[in-house]
């Protein structure tokens, strides 16, 4: 149960973390933020890939039927990494309700951080436009 309650509070830590930049972020992205974004993106990507694994692990500690074939940590990061490529093998997979959701979440959350990246990436090749008289 002792790892249970670290990998909890490592969890909400990370997730505090990733909701806390991604606001910062995607106002950053709407303001016409600097070059940044990138780099602000790519570890918000890592810290999300690292909190899911460790909800999904979590999860099946505490309702193993949720995830089929899931029973390590690192069948935890297997399945969200698979689930953020869209790769889906089918070998680890989600069954109940709680995980499909969450597995919901998770594919809207990676279209946002993908178009974000393509903006941030598209703005960063662009040259600035001249100031108006």
């Amino acid at each position: 149960m002792l790892a249970v309650g670290t990998s909890l509070l490592v969890t909400v830590g990370a997730l505090s973390l990733v909701g806390t930049v991604m606001v910062k972020e995607l106002g950053s992205v709407r303001r016409g933020g600097p070059g940044r974004s990138l780099r602000v993106l790519a570890m918000l990507l890592i810290v999300l890939v690292m909190a899911s694994s460790l909800t999904f692990f979590l999860l099946d500690q505490i309702r193993p039927d949720e995830i089929t074939g899931l029973d390590t940590r690192t069948d935890a990061l297997y399945f969200t990494l698979s689930t953020m490529t869209t790769v889906g093998y089918g070998d680890v997979h989600a069954e109940g309700q709680i995980a499909r959701a969450m597995v919901c979440v998770m594919i809207v959350f990676n279209i946002v951080v993908v178009a974000s990246l393509v903006r941030a990436q598209t703005r960063s090749q662009t040259p600035p436009a001249p100031p108006r008289p």
